[in-house]
């Protein structure tokens, strides 16, 4: 059956009657078991790499977070797609040539945004950054923002856990550049 799908989470804290709700497996907890309590706050249906027993549709999959970015892309319309986004890769460096790069686009009168280990920003918006690259849900949502508010260009600190974790599957970047590498993140590279 058809089921009406109004938003995407992926924390079932924070779900909100009518979301997808995506059962993210962890590293230490496995988001299947807060599957019951994405139902209790008004579920729709939910995506798992397992079988739940849960009495909302359940769409199992191998791989639920590059489902998430896929679902994500296309439920706020892929922004990446009209936005000029450019990755910024590297052990060191990334905030710098980030923020650097927003200010060149700026003084050459570009609207543009950036998405920062301390903040996500455009125009006189602001937020704090809850990590240095956002799950794919809040990217999308924060670029389809950007996208409404004229932004043109934005600049996004890219961690290699989010490229690990498929946080930036599926974007479109119109450029990328890679600072360094060095020993940091061994024990989860």
């Amino acid at each position: 059956d058809d089921v009406a799908i109004t938003g995407i989470a992926y924390d079932s804290r924070k779900v909100a009657r009518g979301d997808l709700f995506f059962a993210l497996p962890g590293e230490k907890t496995d988001g299947a078991q807060f599957a019951a309590q994405a139902a209790t706050n008004g579920a729709a249906a939910i995506v798992s790499a397992s079988t739940i027993d849960v009495a909302l549709p359940l769409i199992v999959v191998d791989n639920p977070r590059r489902v998430m970015a896929e679902v994500s892309h296309r439920f706020y319309g892929h922004p990446d797609r009209t936005i000029d986004l450019v990755g910024v890769v590297g052990t060191n460096g990334k905030s710098t040539v980030a923020a650097g790069l927003q200010i060149v686009w700026e003084t050459a009168g570009v609207k543009s945004g950036l998405f920062g280990t301390l903040n996500y920003r455009w125009g006189d918006y602001s937020e704090p950054a809850s990590r240095t690259t956002p799950e794919a849900p809040d990217l999308d949502r924060l670029l389809s923002r950007m996208r409404n508010d004229g932004v043109k260009c934005a600049v996004m600190e890219v961690s290699s856990h989010a490229v690990t974790l498929d946080r930036v599957w599926g974007l479109r970047y119109k450029g990328g550049i890679f600072t360094n590498i060095t020993r940091d993140h061994l024990d989860f590279h």
